[in-house]
């Protein structure tokens, strides 16, 4: 049987929050439906190019209408992200999570995390993923949301890796578990 584990309560720095927030945009992007969002305005703008430019051959216009439309897409999901990500970061300082210690604890059967005014408590076989990144593990507590432990406050590395192997472990445990 599994040993319970708590941490030393932690806040987390506008620097490890970016890192989340980048492989969590990585992790979301990875399905082809996540792009959609990026299609109307580049489509529109192809749509018009084609449209407007009757005065060139057809070989043509579909070559440019194509070009402006992955132009288009591209620079359309930088700038939403780009966009995003700066809004995260600006507003980092009001939330909870940027102004309050975070605890987390292991248990056989739950990972809680608390911070000051509200203590979640989760099964391990409900988790949606741990994952690391960087020198953070991540506790997906749902598939756009998760519980950022930075490997800071451990004592060393190596303390940082043998906490995210054991939450590994029993989230592992559990979904086996769960699904037999």
């Amino acid at each position: 049987m599994a040993t319970d584990i708590e941490l030393s309560p932690y806040r987390i720095t506008a620097n490890e929050y970016a890192a989340f927030n980048l492989h969590f945009l990585v992790r979301h992007y990875r399905s082809w439906k996540s792009w959609l969002i990026f299609v109307p305005a580049p489509l529109f703008l192809a749509v018009m190019i084609f449209l407007t430019s009757d005065n060139l051959a057809v070989e043509v216009r579909l070559g440019v209408t194509l070009a402006a439309f992955f132009i288009a897409f591209i620079l359309s999901a930088i700038l939403m992200q780009g966009c995003a990500l700066a809004r995260c970061l600006l507003r980092f300082g009001k939330q909870p999570i940027g102004q309050a210690e975070i605890r987390v604890s292991l248990t056989d059967g739950l990972f809680i995390s608390a911070l000051p005014q509200q203590e979640v408590r989760y099964k391990w076989a409900g988790l949606h993923d741990v994952v690391r990144s960087g020198k953070l593990s991540l506790v997906y507590v749902h598939p756009h949301m998760a519980v950022i432990i930075p490997d800071r406050i451990f004592a060393d590395e190596e303390a940082a890796h043998t906490f995210f192997d054991e939450a590994h472990d029993r989230w592992t445990r559990a979904k086996a578990t769960a699904g037999s």
